[in-house]
């Protein structure tokens, strides 16, 4: 697996991993740089799959991610902060 992230000057965050075997299953811990993502290490954040509409919520620099050739070769995942509001109800930004 291989994986990159790109930011903006605004803290956008786009992050691709593929699977660079293209007939077994892989998976791997992504480590990423919170710091410069502006994320605090204790608050949970949403990864949202551009590619297949799901969103999972990382917590931490080190993730776990799985991608399976025949389903899901790569994500593009787009970083979502937690913001909090009224009566502490989760909302990503």
């Amino acid at each position: 697996m291989i994986a990159f992230l790109k930011t903006d000057a605004s803290g956008a965050a786009i992050l691709t991993i593929v699977n660079l075997d293209p007939y077994e299953e892989q998976s791997g811990w992504v480590d990423l740089d919170l710091s410069v993502l502006q994320l605090d290490e204790a608050e949970p954040y949403q990864v949202h799959d551009l590619l297949g509409e799901q969103r999972y919520t990382w917590r931490g620099r080190r993730n776990y991610v799985m991608l399976d050739p025949r389903r899901a070769p790569a994500y593009v995942f787009k970083l979502r902060r937690l913001i909090r509001k009224e009566l502490d109800f989760d909302y990503y930004g």
